[in-house]
């Protein structure tokens, strides 16, 4: 997915971060967002670091790819592309986190889901991905508004790619009554009080955002949407602010 609209509005986010941008993109596909990044990145930025997750990586991808990382200066500009599910990535990036003492850091400025559409690689992305994120970083979630906001698609089904062994079956994981990725989203939101989902970057596409409280206060700024005084004190507010305010109104 190319997360169409949101282009400039991940460029400001990366902007002034220092060394330089952290990105991870978790369902690369035919590159349609990693590649244009990956230019972005090296056209406007000494440091960076670009990570791919896919459980295929196509041969299309694997040559840009390759003649891309030509120009890239060593040790300064890094694109790694991890040809695995993100269930199986993401907990050793955590772990690697806890073995290198950057719990408290994070990894990523930016993280892009749009893996498997269905309840249970979403619930489980989401344990994880929060504890990659950085202060002040972003969650893009792909295809939240769409049909598989509320219907599972598991690409372990899906002509591509049939006998991959990184795909995740139906079998076995399959929730009975909880499809698609709106409940594993609301399940996180409603154990994470300190996270903000929003539309408002482009109301009208499948994306959405997550963040943290009081951490982007910069959203509004930057996507140039009027925002009502109640809407720009909400993105501001820190989370214990928040449950006051409930208390109060209670």
């Amino acid at each position: 997915m190319a997360y169409w609209g949101y282009m400039d509005f991940i460029k400001s986010v990366m902007a002034g971060k220092s060394p330089g941008p952290r990105i991870l993109e978790i369902g690369v596909n035919k590159g349609q967002m990693f590649v244009p990044l990956l230019s972005h990145l090296t056209a406007n930025f000494e440091y960076f670091s670009l990570v791919g997750i896919d459980i295929l990586k196509r041969d299309a991808i694997s040559v840009q790819l390759q003649l891309m990382s030509e120009d890239l200066v060593e040790g300064k500009q890094e694109v790694y592309f991890y040809e695995q599910s993100s269930l199986e990535v993401l907990p050793t990036l955590v772990e690697y986190m806890k073995e290198t003492n950057q719990e408290e850091d994070g990894l990523f400025d930016v993280i892009l889901i749009d893996g498997d559409h269905n309840y249970y690689t979403v619930k489980r992305e989401l344990e994880c991905v929060p504890s990659l994120l950085k202060r002040q970083g972003i969650i893009i979630l792909d295809d939240y508004s769409n049909k598989w906001g509320t219907k599972d698609e598991y690409f372990s089904e899906l002509e591509d790619y049939k006998g991959n062994k990184h795909a995740t079956p139906r079998e076995g994981t399959e929730h009975p009554e909880k499809k698609g990725i709106v409940p594993a989203v609301s399940e996180f939101l409603e154990a994470n009080k300190e996270w903000i989902l929003t539309n408002k970057v482009h109301d009208d596409h499948e994306p959405v955002l997550l963040f943290r409280r009081g951490e982007l206060v910069l959203f509004h700024e930057v996507t140039g949407k009027e925002f009502t005084d109640d809407e720009i004190d909400l993105l501001k507010q820190e989370p214990e602010e928040k449950e006051e305010e409930v208390e109060e109104n209670e």
